[in-house]
């Protein structure tokens, strides 16, 4: 398969812009066969191309992706990985606990894994800010409030 001009990194990210600089990423030129390619680098295909390494560690894993790790979608979150969210407030309270209790295992998970690898990343989980500049950015914060106390969250 032959890839087209890809585009160039994504600029919303601006949080890299205080990183040390990258080295480049190395473009995938020639034919190549491994045990596992991942497409995409984001958090979702970094975090399958680790778990395929630790379940077969002789096998090679290749991750591509059209930018640097973490320059899309996930870039922009700006590595923050929670489990209560106004959004959520709006699930079906069913989907909301399924919701819930997914992202803290996957949170578990990976908060083993930064302690396990000395992963120097700055994790911080003594809580999280919602804030509003507008009348109906309050009314946003005080239904998410109303939610967290119904459900007895801290």
């Amino acid at each position: 398969m032959r890839a087209r001009q890809l585009p160039a990194d994504d600029a919303g990210c601006g949080w890299f812009a205080g990183l040390d600089p990258s080295p480049p990423a190395r473009p995938l030129v020639g034919d190549r066969r491994v045990a596992t390619a991942i497409v995409g680098a984001g958090f979702t295909g970094l975090a399958a191309a680790r778990r395929f390494a630790e379940l077969s560690p002789g096998d090679e894993v290749t991750v591509i992706d059209a930018q640097r790790a973490g320059y899309g979608a996930a870039g922009r979150s700006s590595g923050f990985v929670v489990d209560l969210a106004g959004f959520v407030a709006a699930l079906a309270p069913t989907d909301a606990d399924r919701f819930i209790h997914l992202s803290r295992r996957a949170i578990t998970i990976l908060r083993r894994a930064v302690d396990e690898h000395g992963i120097d990343c700055a994790w911080d989980d003594t809580g999280w800010l919602h804030v509003a500049a507008t009348d109906p950015g309050m009314e946003g914060l005080t239904a998410l409030r109303r939610w967290l106390d119904e459900r007895g969250e801290a």
